[in-house]
């Protein structure tokens, strides 16, 4: 009764206006979503479409699009995200059409699955989450800590939508490569429902604390690759079970009602070579708390009791392995012992020191030694700190962890300096020395060096990041006249953005990006604050990127009427991962012409000529394009 083959993908079925017989869909294409509505007798017809007008490509990935009431005010609220990193809402204005209403922008690219609906701080009013995760291209310490981050919403009154809390975990992967999501409910029936949170490798429950006004993981599981964690009373016992995907098994979880909760956040960290500290969260309504310790590859038997959440391990032998779980105790459940807590491994040992003197590589690289292997904790930048001058912008690990390399904004003027560094861990889990946890360095230089380029990042479709190795003048750095873009191109607005950089908004014939080219933007007539000019050697970057998948792959132009972006009698299949092969075919399937794309600029041009060098004769074709896992399926028209 109803068809559409034009990329489409259901993504809801609801019923909007519950006082007419009538139902709704939603279906999701590349660019968004659109209402259609069943008037009965399999007339079904489009009545609105979900447009989004944010800056930047627009495009939407599998198909989510939260439909709740967020406000309370008797009208539903459509909640949706693009791959920019905006999350959008709409509201139902009655006879299935919406309203734009509210949009925000989130500090990293793909918004589009990952947000979820609920009361989570049980105050009886909605709130609602929504994540993005870092794209791979990026700083440098971007490659060793890939990152998820989350921001929850308040809808504290009409139409009204606040942020109030951010979640970042580090560790972040591909979601094409593994299932991820995000879901919620009600756990432990006490009004407000729980945030899970399936990142891959891990499994994460997030609950709001009213004791400091914030969201924190409460619960954590090391194994996870599922796309949604399901959550209801599956035995039908009045409690609420969830279930997620472990990648080999499906596990379920939840509440025993007859048993207190387990101890949550349990934490174990050497103090030095001589003793453990394990810290929990206090278990509300708890009598006690019991420790079970295992040592090496032996056995996890009882070790303490106690009622504080702090337990000193004073008997302990250096370089030795502990395993260690806790109990609640709690006399008033029928069953006072609570299920263990996640075990948690700790090797005593010295804790770790770093060189007090550090390193200092023109114009703002710092170089720090420790005395032996860290953890991943070193590639965090928030952890490092100068005084006035604050945290590096990048933290790259070498030397097996024993060093890691830090990139400051800016240029550091001559003086001398001290790092301060916080929260560092070794391998084995202890923390950095307090009075060997600061390393100074001198800056001495010669004021007369050239200012340099040193990157350019893409900003959307039309927008570009200039970095430069010191601060610059800002009146030259802010006349579009002093840059330009090659093939083609020119730049309409300059913003500096910080004193060593600035954005730049390009007037192009095509957009850049994965499009097949490799552009140069180069800047002249710049001067750093010194005094001293750009040097006209290395005043140019290179920009050439290309896509991790096929999601987003589109002809340009499309149709195409005569001219291509050059001029040319051609096209450009655009946003093509870094090796691709592409097969244009007849709508009757008969091979026209095979290209390959090699070179990592995300695109590739047709000349609009078949195998034989002869050109294509008007119509519709279609392309086939295979990379790796990845296929994709399109058509595109050719009218002369």
């Amino acid at each position: 009764i109803f068809r559409d083959t034009t990329n489409v993908y259901g993504s809801n079925l609801l019923d909007l206006d519950t006082t007419d017989t009538y139902g709704e869909i939603i279906l999701r294409s590349d660019q968004g979503y659109t209402v259609y509505r069943h008037f009965g007798d399999g007339d079904i017809q489009e009545i609105d479409v979900l447009t989004n007008e944010t800056s930047g490509y627009n495009r939407v990935g599998k198909p989510q699009i939260e439909i709740t009431d967020l406000d309370s005010d008797g009208e539903v609220e459509a909640l949706y995200g693009d791959y920019d990193g905006h999350i959008l809402i709409f509201k139902h204005r009655g006879n299935g059409l919406f309203d734009f209403v509210w949009s925000d922008s989130l500090p990293l690219p793909d918004a589009t699955n990952w947000m979820t609906t609920g009361d989570f701080d049980g105050d009886g009013d909605m709130e609602f989450i929504a994540g993005c995760w870092t794209y791979g291209a990026g700083t440098e310490s971007e490659f060793t800590a890939k990152r998820w981050f989350f921001v929850v919403y308040d809808v504290p009154g009409y139409e009204t939508f606040v942020p109030v809390d951010t979640l970042i975990f580090f560790g972040a992967v591909h979601p094409s490569d593994y299932d991820e999501g995000v879901s919620s409910g009600d756990l432990n029936g006490d009004g407000s429902e729980e945030i899970l949170l399936c990142l891959y490798p891990d499994f994460y429950i997030v609950d709001y604390i009213p004791e400091n006004d914030r969201y924190q993981p409460i619960w954590f599981y090391p194994q996870c690759e599922s796309n949604l964690s399901l959550v209801t009373d599956f035995d039908q016992d009045g409690a609420t079970e969830f279930i997620f995907n472990t990648g080999t098994d499906v596990v379920a979880y939840g509440v025993d009602p007859d048993r207190p909760p387990a101890p949550s956040n349990v934490v174990a960290s050497p103090v030095d070579t001589t003793a453990i500290n394990i810290t929990w969260r206090t278990v509300a309504g708890a009598d006690s708390y019991r420790v079970d310790r295992a040592v090496g590859n032996g056995n996890l038997t009882l070790y303490h009791y106690l009622t504080d959440t702090l337990f000193i391990d004073s008997n302990v032998v250096r370089d030795t392995t502990y395993h260690y779980i806790v109990y609640t105790q709690d006399s008033a459940y029928p069953n006072p012992l609570s299920p263990p807590s996640l075990q948690v491994i700790v090797v005593p040992n010295t804790r770790p020191e770093a060189n007090p003197q550090a390193d200092f590589t023109h114009p703002h690289f710092v170089k720090v030694h420790f005395n032996e292997p860290m953890d991943e904790s070193i590639t965090f930048t928030g952890h490092y700190t100068i005084e006035g001058w604050g945290s590096p912008v990048t933290a790259v690990p070498f030397a097996s962890g024993s060093q890691v390399l830090l990139a400051f904004p800016g240029s550091f003027p001559n003086g001398t300096y001290i790092l301060l560094m916080e929260d560092l861990w070794d391998q084995q889990g202890s923390e950095i020395s307090d009075s060997l946890r600061f390393a100074h360095f001198e800056v001495t230089l010669d004021t007369t060096h050239m200012p340099y380029v040193t990157r350019a990042t893409i900003l959307g479709s039309n927008g570009v990041l200039l970095e430069f190795s010191a601060p610059m003048q800002p009146g030259p750095m802010s006349n579009p006249a002093n840059y330009h873009v090659d093939p083609f191109g020119s730049v309409t607005a300059a913003a500096p953005d910080v004193a060593h950089s600035v954005q730049l908004k390009l007037d192009t014939s095509a957009p850049i990006g994965a499009v097949g080219r490799t552009f140069i933007v180069s800047a002249w007539n710049l001067f750093d604050n010194y005094g001293n000019p750009i040097d006209t050697l290395h005043n140019s970057a290179s920009l050439r990127a290309y896509r991790e998948n096929l999601n987003d792959v589109y002809v340009y132009p499309n149709p195409f009427t005569g001219a291509g972006p050059d001029g040319a009698e051609s096209v450009i299949i655009a946003g093509l991962t870094r090796q691709a092969t592409v097969n244009i075919l007849t709508v009757n399937g008969r091979l026209v012409r095979t290209l390959n794309e090699t070179n990592g600029d995300g695109g590739i041009l047709w000349d609009l000529k078949n195998q034989n060098g002869e050109r294509v004769a008007s119509g519709v074709y279609l392309y086939y394009i295979s990379s790796g896992a990845y296929k994709k399926k399109g058509k595109f028209a050719i009218l002369k």
